[in-house]
């Protein structure tokens, strides 16, 4: 195209993008993608002059993916100005009270889109005529939050049923455009640092292993000192031998489509293995020493999301 080429390429694959290099980078649903793989990406820019990337993506966790641009962006924000009284203000679903300048707001009672400060009703054509406003002017990269309240065609009434009828991760991540993270079982960057020790594991028995299961099999190894092994493989038969290797007391795997294969190891490991199958199903594990007395019992709780499934043990 006009002299140049436009690459189509995926995420999945340790050699995606290695011998190509570009000017010019759009990544798409960047949160849903494998973010290593984006990085290989980003190195292909070394040689260019324009070095230019373009991140879209609805967000899903906090200082994951697209939030970690848009933190680093002069966060542009849609100005929508009131057609009653001339205030201007962006648009968010929560009324916040004692502020300064508080932002328009969906109000639930009235199922309006509502001025932040005369509190009368925004009109369709208001928010569609707002304009950007960055709230960092100046920064390198720019960046743009983008909601279905500026969408002229959604009514507040379509926004407060969403609202009602879809999980929380859901309205923020894909009506909101904000990421989320519960705080029961969020596990960010600070929450790993918190409990990193200097000390080396001794990789005592009882082992469990968490399995991500997929084409790409991520999985994690601990015990009640913590986690001492992780890696990813495409073959089941890595996972079995790591069974056997550590002498894994209880294995969890995600169910997938996936599963002839998966359900092998499981054979492998009889009792000792488990598909989970729903968000936040509980598992009690009793340990056994040798001689099959009990000596301690395991709660592991199960976490499943869109992109990722994890297995915390405590």
């Amino acid at each position: 195209m006009g002299g140049s080429f436009i690459w189509y390429l995926g995420t999945i694959g340790k050699s995606k993008g290695i011998m190509l290099s570009s000017d010019l980078n759009i990544h798409d649903e960047v949160d849903r993608s494998d973010l290593k793989t984006l990085d290989t990406y980003k190195s292909r820019l070394a040689a260019s002059d324009f070095k230019g990337e373009w991140i879209f993506s609805n967000p899903s966790q906090p200082n994951i993916g697209v939030d970690r641009y848009w933190k680093l962006s002069d966060q542009k924000h849609w100005f929508i100005k009131c057609s009653h009284c001339g205030y201007e203000r962006y648009l968010t679903y929560w009324k916040k009270e004692g502020v300064k300048r508080p932002p328009h707001y969906v109000d639930e009672d009235r199922e309006i889109f509502a001025c932040g400060k005369c509190h009368k009703e925004l009109s369709d054509e208001d928010r569609r005529v707002g304009r950007w406003v960055a709230k960092y002017p100046g920064r390198e990269i720019s960046g743009y939050w983008i909601t279905q309240l500026m969408c002229a065609w959604i009514s507040a009434k379509e926004i407060i049923n969403t609202k009602k009828t879809t999980t929380t991760e859901y309205f923020y991540n894909f009506v909101m455009g904000m990421p989320y993270a519960s705080k029961d079982v969020s596990i960010d960057r600070g929450v790993i640092s918190r409990n990193m020790t200097g000390e080396k594991n001794p990789m005592t028995k009882p082992c469990a292993m968490g399995v991500d299961n997929g084409v790409l099999k991520h999985y994690v190894i601990g015990n009640e000192d913590g986690i001492f092994a992780y890696g990813a493989t495409e073959k089941w038969s890595d996972i079995e031998r790591l069974l056997k290797r550590y002498d894994i007391m209880l294995a969890l795997s995600m169910r997938t489509p996936i599963l002839r294969t998966q359900r092998s190891s499981n054979r492998l490991i009889g009792e000792r293995s488990s598909l989970a199958t729903s968000k936040g199903i509980g598992i009690i594990w009793e340990s056994y020493n040798g001689a099959r007395t009990r000596t301690s019992a395991w709660s592991i709780r199960i976490e499943t999301r869109p992109w990722i499934g994890w297995s915390m043990i405590s």
